[in-house]
């Protein structure tokens, strides 16, 4: 299997920087958003698939807003 690495995305260390959930690490304070989203989301469906609520919040501005589920 080829595997393609592009240079946008620069990765803190290596090519194969991940965090204890799986989810890869970018060096990039740009793509730092997609590691954390990736960490939220892992521990939300932990979250569900133990029967425990889950709590997101987003905020928009100067607006936070939360959502059980």
């Amino acid at each position: 299997m080829k595997k393609t690495v592009y240079a946008a995305p620069l990765l803190a260390g290596s090519e194969s920087a991940y965090t204890a959930e799986g989810c890869q690490i970018f060096a990039s304070e740009m793509m730092q958003s997609h590691t954390e989203a990736c960490v939220a989301g892992y521990h939300a469906e932990k979250a569900r698939l133990e029967g425990r609520t889950v709590t997101t919040c987003r905020t928009v501005g100067a607006t936070t807003t939360c959502v059980e589920g």
